[in-house]
């Protein structure tokens, strides 16, 4: 799903497994005079997936889920947020991932000249 918030389309396979995980995601709500809370209940594994769904669906209530990405290098792929103004970033680190990217991109558009 961060993978998602690179390239625009969610891979079906992974609404797959997110809606698989969160069907037996022990979640409840909590209501209080001027509010609602996701409540995780539980334990173990089970507690630790419910917490990240949990934090998921609040991240896509709040605007910030399209912040979380993951570096698209075949070697990294971490998560990331995204901090940039216009949320248009793409590599966990533009001077590490993003350079060799480039760099490698520039030597093949070379190769294909000479």
């Amino acid at each position: 799903m961060l993978i998602a918030n690179n390239t625009g389309v969610p891979a079906p396979e992974a609404l797959a497994a997110i809606n698989r995980e969160g069907r037996d995601a022990p979640l409840g709500l909590r209501f209080e005079a001027d509010q609602a809370e996701l409540v995780c209940a539980g334990a173990g594994v089970d507690r630790a997936i419910a917490q990240l769904l949990a934090l998921v669906y609040e991240a896509r209530c709040d605007g910030t889920w399209s912040r979380l990405k993951v570096c698209p290098a075949e070697n990294c792929r971490w998560a990331f947020y995204d901090r940039s103004r216009n949320r248009a970033a793409t590599w966990c680190q533009m001077g590490e991932c993003g350079n060799r990217s480039k760099a490698r991109a520039y030597r093949a558009r070379h190769r294909d000249d000479a």
